[in-house]
């Protein structure tokens, strides 16, 4: 990842700045032109105003030169306030990314640290009380019961069928994503929305998709609670800002893709307002 560095020095004072993040080094360069450019007009207009004589004043009317001198400084003012406010901003901005970074951290290494708990636990419990299986190879031959070749078959077929039909296999076991289940634990989720903003953080975070499908979103949520999330709901988080639209080059509605935006990754990770 590339560094952008910036070192300014007066004497023995060093100022350094560093980031990886490029829009905001164009955006601090922006402001130090712009100082920059305030500074020397200050300096220019000092000047000007010290090199003033009374002789050179004879012909002008002072009234105007009073108001324009006025209305110049009010501007420089302005836009001395405008520089300060948009510096500001900036370091709220890098605070509060910093800040989203380190929930974002936080939370990801908790739900990772008790998931491995989980499994280890589940591993020991299975170690302690799985089916322990026979070796074959240890059987003595007095304990295995050698039928009739002529009723052999016609016995393994009458007895498959009574445990079928004593003991039916109705139940399907599916597959479940116990890592996202554990993230649904630790969420209030209070409508499809939420479920929506839940299911592309965990495609973001924890499977490290930078986009998604809403048929990759249903697919998950089918996998884990049978429950899907439709259009409608799409089109809600686009309109609150939670979900943008990727743009898509292939013209194909089904590949149509989306992200998270920072306002939906706050809104997982504090609740929407």
């Amino acid at each position: 990842m590339p560094k952008y560095t910036f070192s300014f020095k007066k004497n023995d004072i060093k100022l350094e700045y560093v980031t990886t993040d490029k829009e905001s080094m164009e955006r601090q360069f922006n402001i130090w032109v712009t100082c920059a450019s305030v500074w020397a007009y200050n300096r220019e207009h000092q000047s000007n105003d010290n090199n003033f004589t009374p002789s050179e004043s004879i012909d002008m009317p002072k009234e105007p030169v009073i108001n324009n001198k006025e209305t110049e400084e009010e501007r420089i003012n302005r836009e001395s306030q405008r520089i300060i406010e948009e510096y500001k901003a900036e370091m709220e901005n890098e605070a509060n990314q910093e800040s989203m970074k380190q929930l974002k951290e936080e939370f990801k290494d908790n739900i990772e640290q008790e998931f491995l708990k989980d499994v280890k636990t589940k591993n020991e419990l299975s170690a302690l009380y799985g089916d322990k299986t026979p070796d074959i190879n240890n059987l003595n031959e007095e304990t295995i019961e050698k039928p009739n070749e002529s009723d052999s078959l016609e016995n393994d077929f009458d007895s498959f069928l009574q445990k079928s039909i004593s003991t039916p296999q109705t139940e399907v076991k599916e597959k479940q994503d116990e890592r996202f289940l554990k993230v649904l634990s630790h969420k209030n989720v209070e409508d499809k929305l939420d479920l929506l903003i839940l299911t592309a953080y965990y495609l973001s975070e924890f499977e490290r998709l930078d986009r998604f499908t809403l048929k990759l979103v249903n697919a998950k949520l089918m996998e884990n609670l049978n429950d899907v999330v439709d259009s409608t709901v799409l089109q809600q988080g686009i309109d609150g800002g939670y979900i943008e639209n990727v743009p898509n080059y292939t013209n194909i509605p089904s590949s149509v893709e989306y992200r998270l935006t920072e306002a939906g990754e706050a809104a997982f990770l504090n609740g929407r307002n």
